[in-house]
């Protein structure tokens, strides 16, 4: 059944048990089909998880309309996130192709444009129901050859169940949760 993860991350929480999500590499029927039938045969809701790089491939409206129609065929909670979503545009075109769950990954960018992107996205999926997930820090990031590059954003690396002090305004962010 087709959920928003917020829905199935909530319960998880309170009933204390982990969620696994799943990148499906580009989202072929076969790949999600057997995700979805693993979750039914676990009792397990799942995430099915969806790059931007991987849509530009096997497209993303027919990615999500292969996920809905696996997540009927099954009596668990499944949802369809777009994972490291990097603009505004690309959150919007996975809302209206019927993502249950967004992150947008603003970490490239200095931390205050980080902000605007993400609360322009929040607001917008709020009116949807559709959770955001999002990057708030930088991430390591490697070059070529592997060496470290350079942080450009100012925020420091994400360290899970924080938000950067340099955030603009973050004590005064309503989460649904920060994980």
């Amino acid at each position: 059944m087709l959920v928003t993860s917020k829905e199935m991350l909530e319960k998880a929480r309170r009933e204390h048990y982990a969620v696994p999500a799943m990148n499906t590499q580009g989202g072929n029927y076969d790949i999600i089909w057997a995700i979805c039938r693993a979750a039914e045969e676990m009792h397990s809701p799942a995430i099915l998880a969806h790059y931007v790089a991987t849509g530009a491939y096997s497209g993303d409206d027919w990615f999500v309309e292969v996920c809905k129609w696996c997540a009927n065929k099954v009596s668990v909670p499944i949802a369809i996130h777009l994972d490291h979503g990097d603009s505004f545009d690309i959150c919007m075109k996975s809302l209206k192709n019927g993502f249950t769950s967004l992150m947008i990954d603003g970490s490239t960018k200095p931390i205050e444009e980080n902000a605007r992107l993400t609360n322009e996205v929040i607001k917008v999926a709020k009116c949807f129901d559709v959770p955001v997930e999002a990057e708030i820090g930088e991430l390591l990031r490697l070059d070529e050859a592997g060496a470290q590059m350079e942080n450009k954003s100012g925020a420091g690396p994400s360290v899970p169940g924080s938000v950067p002090a340099g955030f603009p305004g973050y004590r005064n962010r309503k989460c649904s949760w920060i994980l």
